[in-house]
């Protein structure tokens, strides 16, 4: 897994981790970015086309909107705030970050 973020005077940083899917199939997976250390995630929704993914951790504290995109229509965004819910997590502890077009990801 590749991971990037926009940081200060638009570049980009990206680090490298390792991540482990749940034999299970349930959307369980377990990503390292330093060895012995380790979190575990859950998928809970995949957009269409996989435009987008709802992504929490188990214990129900940590919630994730990621897009292909920068933005999501409201309604979209509404849909994905309700399967949030549905599955016990907050939609109000989602944070929207600006987000613009990184084009120099290594």
């Amino acid at each position: 897994l590749v991971t990037s973020c926009s940081i200060a005077n638009g570049n980009s940083d990206a680090w490298n981790a390792h991540g482990k899917l749940d034999a299970s199939g349930g959307g369980k997976l377990t990503i390292s970015r330093l060895w012995p250390f380790h979190a575990n995630y859950w998928v809970l929704a995949i957009g269409p086309d996989y435009n987008w993914l709802l992504l929490g951790t188990p214990n129900h504290k940590q919630l994730w909107v990621l897009a292909k995109t920068t933005t999501l229509a409201a309604d979209v965004l509404a849909d994905i705030e309700a399967r949030a819910a549905a599955q016990g997590f907050s939609p109000a502890k989602l944070v929207k970050m600006p987000q613009h077009e990184v084009t120099n990801i290594p």
